[in-house]
C-alpha cells in the first residue's frame, strides 16, 4: 500500500509541475516533448532519492540539499519553454515557495485535527501520507496562481475560478477528515452523511465544469465556422471588386481609343486605324464580362466561375432570364447564395475523375413573381445525401455553405433544397414581395 501511495504521489507531482509550467511560461517546445518526459521522470527520481535520505537522516544539510535539487530540477524543466531567463527564474522560485507553503499548510491542518496520528503510525507511512497531502494543497495553490496570473488565455469568470478550485479543496477536506472517524463513533451515520455530501458535491461541480467546457468548445467551433465563412465572403467580394475595376479600366481606355480613332480618321490613316481597332477589340474581349444581366453580383460570379470551369475542363452553361431591378435579394445575400452554390459545384466537379463534368445553372425572375435559381452538376460516383451529411459533421467547413444558402433563403421567406441522383441538384425559390418589383398585383 505504501509503495502504491508513493508512486501515486510522484505521478501527481509530475502532473502538478507540468501543468504549472504550461500555465505560467510561454510556448512549450513540442518537438522536445519525449525528451521532456524523460527528464521529468529523471527529476522525480532524484527528488525521491533526496526525500528518502532526508527521511532517514533529517538534518539541516539534507534539507538544504533537497531544496537546491528541487530548484535545479525545476529550472531544467523550464529550459523546455521559450520564456526569458528572468521569467524562468521567477517561476522556479514561485513553485518552490508554493511547495513549501503547501507542506506547511497541510502539516498545520493535520497536526491540529489528528494529533494522535503521529504516535499511532510508523515513520515511513506517516511520511507518505504527509507527502501526498502536501501535494494536494500544492495543487490548489498552483491552480490559484494559474487562474490569477495566466495571460495566455482569456480571463475566467469568478464563478469558474470558484468551481475549479472547489474540487481539490473538497478533496483535501475529505483527506484530512478521514482519520477523524473515531470522533463520530457516537453518531457514525453523521460521519458518512458528511462524506457522501462532499462526494455528491464534487460530482455536481465536475458536471457543471464539463458543461461549461462543452459550451466553450461549441462557441469556439461556431466562431471557427464563422471565420471560414467570412473568409469565403471576403474572397467573393474581392472577385466583385476585380470585376468592377476591370469595368472602370475599360471605360477609361475607351476614351483614349476614341481619341486615337478620331486622329486616324482625320489623318486618313485607315490601315493604322484597322490595326488599332482589331487590337482594341481583342483587348475588350479578354476583359469584358461574358454575362450582362445588369446585376454586378450575378455577372461577375458567372463570368469568374465560367473561367474557372474552363481552366478545369468543365462545361459551364448558364441560362438567364433575369430582370435585374426585380431581384428581391440584396447584393450581400446574393453573394452568399451564388458564391456557395457555384463553389460547391466547382469543387464537386474537380473531385470527380470523369472527363465529362459540367455545371448548369438557370437564374430567373418569373412572371408569377418568384426569383429562382436551379443548379445541377456532375459529382463523384457513389455520392449520396448520407455521404454529404456525414462530411458536414466530420469537417469544419465542408457543406456548411449549404446551410448558409438555406438560412439566407428563409430570411427572404423562400426555401432551398438539394438532392443527389445521378447528378447533384440545388433549387432555390424566393418570392418577390415588394410591390414595385411585382408583376402580379
Amino acid at each position: 500500500m505504501q509503495y502504491a501511495l508513493t508512486i501515486l504521489t510522484y505521478l501527481f507531482d509530475m502532473f502538478i509541475l507540468t501543468t504549472f509550467l504550461m500555465n505560467t511560461l510561454h510556448h512549450f517546445k513540442k518537438r522536445y516533448a519525449p525528451l521532456y518526459l524523460c527528464v521529468l521522470v529523471g527529476c522525480e527520481c532524484c527528488l525521491y532519492g533526496c526525500e528518502v535520505l532526508n527521511s532517514h537522516f533529517p538534518t539541516i544539510q539534507s534539507e538544504i540539499t533537497a531544496t537546491l535539487i528541487s530548484l535545479g530540477t525545476t529550472f531544467i524543466l523550464c529550459l523546455f519553454f521559450t520564456s526569458s531567463l528572468k521569467a524562468k527564474l521567477y517561476v522556479v522560485l514561485l513553485f518552490q515557495i508554493l511547495a513549501s507553503l503547501g507542506e506547511a499548510i497541510f502539516t498545520f491542518l493535520f497536526t491540529k485535527l489528528n494529533p494522535d496520528f503521529y504516535a499511532e503510525n510508523d515513520t515511513a507511512f506517516l511520511y507518505s501520507v504527509m507527502n501526498i497531502g502536501s501535494k494536494v494543497v500544492l495543487f490548489i495553490l498552483c491552480l490559484l496562481m494559474s487562474l490569477l496570473f495566466r495571460k495566455q488565455t482569456p480571463a475566467h469568470s469568478l464563478e469558474y475560478k470558484f468551481l475549479i478550485l472547489s474540487t481539490p479543496i473538497i478533496s483535501i477536506i475529505i483527506y484530512v477528515c478521514l482519520p477523524l472517524q473515531h470522533l463520530f463513533l457516537i453518531d457514525n451515520i453523521l460521519f458518512y452523511e458528511l462524506l457522501i455530501f462532499c462526494l455528491v458535491l464534487l460530482n455536481i461541480i465536475n458536471y457543471i465544469l464539463i458543461q461549461k467546457e462543452y459550451a466553450s468548445t461549441t462557441l469556439k467551433y461556431t466562431n471557427a465556422q464563422m471565420e471560414d465563412q467570412i473568409r469565403f465572403q471576403k474572397e467573393k467580394y474581392e472577385q466583385l471588386s476585380e470585376s468592377y475595376r476591370q469595368s472602370r479600366r475599360i471605360i477609361h481606355d475607351l476614351k483614349k481609343q476614341y481619341f486615337c480613332i478620331n486622329e486616324y480618321v482625320d489623318n486618313k490613316e485607315y490601315d493604322k486605324l484597322k490595326t488599332f481597332t482589331s487590337e482594341a477589340v481583342r483587348d475588350i474581349e479578354s476583359t469584358y464580362s461574358k454575362y450582362n444581366t445588369g446585376n454586378l453580383v450575378i455577372d461577375s460570379f458567372l463570368t469568374n466561375y465560367d473561367t474557372l470551369a474552363a481552366k478545369n475542363h468543365i462545361q459551364f452553361v448558364a441560362k438567364l432570364g433575369v430582370t435585374y431591378n426585380r431581384i428581391p435579394v440584396n447584393d450581400y445575400d446574393l453573394c452568399v447564395i451564388l458564391g456557395n452554390m457555384l463553389d460547391n459545384c466547382l469543387k464537386a466537379c474537380i473531385a470527380n475523375p470523369s472527363s465529362e463534368n459540367f455545371i448548369h445553372i438557370a437564374i430567373a425572375t418569373t412572371e408569377n413573381d418568384k426569383f429562382t435559381i436551379h443548379c445541377e452538376n456532375t459529382t463523384a460516383e457513389g455520392t449520396s445525401l448520407e455521404h454529404i451529411h456525414a462530411s458536414r459533421q466530420n469537417s469544419l467547413y465542408h457543406g456548411y455553405g449549404l446551410t448558409n444558402i438555406r438560412n439566407t433563403a428563409e430570411k427572404y421567406h423562400g426555401f432551398f433544397t438539394y438532392s443527389v441522383e445521378t447528378l447533384f441538384y440545388m433549387d432555390l425559390m424566393i418570392p418577390i414581395i415588394e410591390k414595385s418589383k411585382r408583376i402580379m398585383h
